[in-house]
């Protein structure tokens, strides 16, 4: 099976400016990411140190990543 690298930048125009909706939003980002993590379709993930950007390593074959994060 292949890796892949999974680049992603959040689009900051399109996130809640109340605080609480944001720390919603990604208390539920972050729980989807860690069910990925446990499930082993996503080998590893990160942020860089620039801001709202990260990483995201998964295994599989191109339609099982497409479909992957098509739906995420």
């Amino acid at each position: 099976m292949a890796k892949f690298f999974i680049f992603r930048e959040n689009d900051m125009t399109k996130m809640p400016t109340d605080p609480k909706e944001l720390v919603t939003l990604r208390s539920t980002m972050l729980s989807m990411v860690n069910d990925d993590l446990k499930s082993g379709r996503m080998k590893d993930c990160g942020k860089f140190a620039r801001e709202n950007t990260g990483y995201a390593i998964a295994e599989g074959t191109e339609k099982e990543i497409d479909f992957c994060t098509l739906i995420r």
